[in-house]
């Protein structure tokens, strides 16, 4: 099963933060803020693979400028408390490369700004390795504005993703989860994602407990604390509950493939012995002791030693008189046809000569002088 992970975090000024902080971190970028008055610079930040924004269709020009972006964003928002960004963060299957990584995040985002009419900008970044961090753990933020964006600018909130009941999170869940099998089908990858809980799954597996920033840091400088310790448990615990699936799996898969086969020589047997005429084991008893009853007759065996079947001479000699009266009658036919034809031809060699006699004493009697 590849990786899934799919959050959702919101930038609050109730918690001190701050669009444009926010956005030059996950940019590596300097980011100047206006309401602030003050910049922040994550320019010497590395490990940014990817970023874009990406716009409603008639969106000011303007607003692809990053840094004019965020803070139009923070001017729109005049409250204290204000939300003023809304973040989805996602993890990478670890079966795509680059290229495969930044069309399936172009297909994301586009869809969110299809749907939501936002302002999108999104950051790829690469697994921090000197620091401890998972090899495969490429992933991405992207930050959207939490106000639709029109050709005159930010208007109406999107309400919508701040309902927990209104299912537009699941939404989002679940068509990540689509979008990562589509892009692994389409790399030739057999993994799959599910965006479902283990829990939903019924597939045996524990959920890791959440580890935030300060747990993850410290596990970066190698200190452990009780929650890294648990999740290390529950994935010592989920990858043997991976292994003993998979094996399973090897054995189902493995126990399917004897049973085609043997369906298969089955059919093919059902099929061969359709093709197969029957014996007649009457025709062949026949047939022998008519090879035997040859040899009898032309004196190579003795009757005593022939061992031929009484049924079967009786039939014999019933068919042999049936075929001699049949005989005996074709040639009393032959007989009685042969002597009408004698006469007939007798009958007309007289009759032709006496006309001929009739003919010449005809010519004679007109000749006379």
């Amino acid at each position: 099963m590849a990786i899934y992970h799919f959050s959702v975090k919101t930038v609050a000024r109730s918690a001190g933060r701050s669009a444009t902080a926010a956005i030059a971190y996950r940019a590596g970028e300097k980011i100047y803020c206006e309401r602030e008055g003050r910049e922040h610079d994550y320019s010497r930040k590395t490990g940014v693979e990817h970023k874009e924004i990406y716009l409603p269709e008639g969106a000011p020009e303007h607003l692809k400028n990053r840094e004019r972006l965020w803070n139009e964003v923070e001017q729109r928002e005049t409250r204290k408390n204000s939300t003023v960004a809304r973040e989805f963060e996602i993890a990478f299957p670890s079966e795509l490369n680059q290229e495969q990584r930044l069309a399936m995040l172009e297909e994301l985002c586009a869809s969110i700004v299809d749907r939501h009419q936002v302002a999108v900008d999104a950051c790829i970044h690469a697994p921090h390795t000197g620091s401890g961090s998972d090899e495969r753990n490429y992933h991405a933020h992207i930050l959207m504005s939490t106000r639709k964006l029109t050709p005159e600018g930010f208007t109406e909130k999107t309400r919508e993703l701040d309902q927990k009941h209104s299912g537009e999170i699941d939404h989002w869940r679940e068509h990540f989860a689509d979008i990562c099998n589509v892009h692994l089908d389409l790399a030739g990858s057999t993994a799959r994602v599910d965006h479902r809980s283990y829990k939903d799954q019924e597939n045996g597996l524990e959920a890791t407990l959440h580890e935030g920033p300060k747990v993850t840091e410290l596990r970066r400088r190698g200190i452990e604390t009780e929650i890294s310790r648990s999740n290390d448990e529950i994935k010592q615990r989920n990858q043997a509950q991976l292994q003993y699936s998979k094996n399973m799996d090897l054995l189902i898969a493995e126990n399917e493939i004897k049973l085609s086969t043997l369906k298969t020589e089955q059919q093919t047997q059902i099929e061969n012995s359709a093709k197969t005429p029957p014996i007649d084991e009457k025709a062949l008893f026949e047939e022998k002791q008519r090879e035997t009853l040859g040899k009898v007759l032309k004196r190579e065996i003795s009757a005593k030693d022939a061992n031929l079947d009484l049924d079967f001479m009786q039939r014999n000699l019933k068919q042999a008189e049936i075929n001699l009266t049949k005989h005996h009658k074709h040639q009393n036919e032959f007989n009685q046809q042969l002597a009408q034809e004698i006469v007939k031809n007798g009958l007309k060699q007289s009759h032709d000569k006496l006309q001929s006699l009739v003919d010449q004493h005809n010519e004679l009697t007109q000749n006379k002088p």
